[in-house]
């Protein structure tokens, strides 16, 4: 494992201190003990269990770069060592004394855990009737502008349905993952929109294989980082351009500069040629060749401040792994404008100053520059 993937693996934007990766290190480590104790589903238990595998790699392989030994991190003291047989030693006559209010004591609370359980599971029996929409243990959600669910693991195979952005749903864990190059397919039950869960009767009313990955790069994620995902587009905006590597990457740069609540990729006007987000594909793009020898282009995303006009356009690029990054801003400030591409290597701004709005690809330097 690398140090971008390490970074990836505990869900931190890439180069953040070393105190950011220990903290986050042990939220996701006490999370995930916290899931491996508390459930008895033997397939889950062994998907946390990976999980937390990956993350003690990941975070080995940070503290390694960081000149950190992680033999001299503080192991969480054991709370039970601090108790001693002493403190628990009673006498044989006051065993004997107290042996009888002791049964009658068991035997009371015994009935009462009985009815506790009964009632605990009487609730949730009857909160699921009512809330078709609950939250289930495992849930992950669609992160990239949609994705179809189909009939067999396929891209041949019949859709039976389309979801967008922030669809939740869980693994079906019987079914084991499927890797054919570049996807990697997984069982899925939907929480559909309009029936979530279906009911007791009709449980999972849409479950099917969906794409979960391509070329090792996540179409999924969690519902923490899905949202925050969503919190930057506005209106509910798809912004399909914008795909998995660097919706990934965008999260990583919001977090890192602290833009979230702050700044937003703005929605395109209706019935414009310009829009917010382009995409240039020519001989020289900075971005490389995925694992299909696709190469995905060079990305460009506006991106506006939400206390005042200021407005930034963000250059990114991807990696022949896949792996995206904000190579560089241009800033515009105290005006709003929009792009769209004109040729194979040019942008034009939607500005109030057109002959001094054209971003162009200097071949000669493999470059981009303003005029």
């Amino acid at each position: 494992m690398n140090i971008q993937e390490a970074y990836r693996q505990l869900d931190l934007a890439i180069g953040l201190d070393f105190g950011r990766v220990q903290s986050q290190y042990t939220t996701l480590k006490s999370g995930l003990a916290e899931k491996i104790s508390g459930t008895s589903n033997a397939v889950l238990k062994e998907v946390y269990q990976k999980r937390l595998d990956e993350v003690e790699e990941a975070y080995t392989v940070l503290a390694k770069h960081f000149n950190h030994d992680v033999n001299d991190d503080v192991p969480s003291e054991d709370i039970g060592s601090s108790f001693t047989e002493d403190a628990y030693t009673i006498s044989d006559t006051q065993v004997k004394a107290s042996g009888k209010s002791n049964l009658k004591l068991i035997a009371i609370i015994g009935s009462g855990i009985v009815v506790l359980a009964a009632l605990f599971f009487a609730f949730f029996a009857f909160q699921s009737k009512l809330d078709p929409f609950r939250t289930l243990e495992g849930e992950e959600q669609i992160f990239v502008s949609g994705l179809k669910l189909r009939e067999y693991p396929n891209t041949d195979a019949s859709v039976k349905r389309s979801y967008p952005t922030g669809t939740r749903f869980i693994y079906d864990l019987e079914a084991a993952p499927i890797d054919r190059a570049p996807y990697t397919w997984r069982k899925v039950n939907i929480c559909d929109p309009t029936y979530g869960w279906g009911t007791e009767e009709t449980p999972f009313l849409y479950s099917g294989w969906m794409a979960t990955s391509e070329c090792g790069i996540q179409w999924v994620a969690d519902s923490v980082k899905t949202q925050r995902l969503l919190q930057m587009f506005e209106k509910d905006e798809k912004h399909p351009l914008i795909t998995a590597s660097f919706r990934h990457a965008l999260v990583d740069y919001f977090l890192k500069n602290d833009y979230l609540g702050k700044w937003f990729v703005p929605t395109k006007i209706e019935e414009s040629s310009y829009s917010t987000v382009v995409k240039l594909k020519h001989s020289n793009n900075l971005s490389k060749p995925n694992c299909e020898g696709k190469n995905p282009g060079d990305l460009f995303v506006i991106i506006r401040s939400t206390t005042n006009d200021d407005q930034k356009i963000l250059l990114m690029t991807a990696d022949n792994y896949g792996n995206a990054t904000v190579l560089g801003s241009i800033p515009f400030y105290d005006e709003s404008f929009d792009m769209k591409a004109s040729g194979k290597s040019k942008i034009l701004l939607n500005r109030e100053y057109p002959n001094q709005s054209e971003i162009l690809f200097n071949e000669r330097r493999n470059d981009y520059t303003m005029n």
